[in-house]
């Protein structure tokens, strides 16, 4: 059994409340990095066959030089992708970036588009925004999650957005709220949760 930060601890008590079953917690390899998602994806992908199962996709968090951060990523799993674009919404995106703004002081997306990563890294909200509204006029969804053809089967992308940076235990509930359509936009249409959980499970 791994020692888990009382921080990923706390998320996936978050995410369970949310979903009201228990959220699972995985340890990535070798880093002191931790997914918290829902078992549900993994049987997602598993449908998916021929295709590359990928557990990275939800949220992240790990500590680096003294500080916490909480991104919500989706690593290398074309099914995942699939769902999260058929269910994105712009508009809905930039309400979370703002509604969040307050538990970090940088803002930061990160991308892979055509075999390259992209960037986007401001301290400003504004221009963050801005940046981003850039991409929105060639369609976001066709230009973040464009397919990437390697491999037989193609490897799916790479999205990562960071919610908050040196945030506070306490705000772990609140974070999760504000953000939780992200979440949502992970499944095959948008579910409809029970909002109590008798207990939690955290798995290694």
């Amino acid at each position: 059994m791994i020692e888990n930060p009382e921080i990923a601890n706390d998320i996936v008590r978050a995410v369970s409340e949310k979903l009201g079953r228990e959220a699972i917690l995985r340890k990535v390899i070798n880093r002191k990095e931790y997914f918290i998602l829902d078992l549900a994806f993994s049987y997602f992908q598993k449908a998916d066959r021929n295709r590359r199962n990928d557990y990275r996709s939800g949220y992240l968090y790990y500590e680096k030089n003294n500080e916490n951060y909480l991104l919500f990523v989706i690593s290398h799993s074309p099914i995942m992708t699939g769902f999260f674009k058929n269910n994105f919404d712009y508009d809905a995106l930039k309400n979370i970036i703002v509604d969040t703004a307050e538990c970090r002081d940088e803002n930061y997306i990160r991308y892979k588009i055509k075999g390259a990563y992209v960037e986007i890294k401001t301290n400003s909200l504004k221009e963050f925004l801005m940046k981003l509204d850039e991409i929105e006029k060639y369609s976001f969804v066709k230009s973040v999650f464009s397919k990437d053809k390697k491999g037989k089967t193609g490897v799916g992308n790479m999205f990562g957005l960071r919610l908050a940076k040196g945030f506070k235990q306490s705000d772990v509930a609140n974070i999760i709220e504000k953000s939780w359509d992200l979440f949502l936009w992970l499944y095959p249409s948008k579910p409809i949760f029970k909002t109590e959980v008798s207990h939690f499970l955290v798995a290694a």
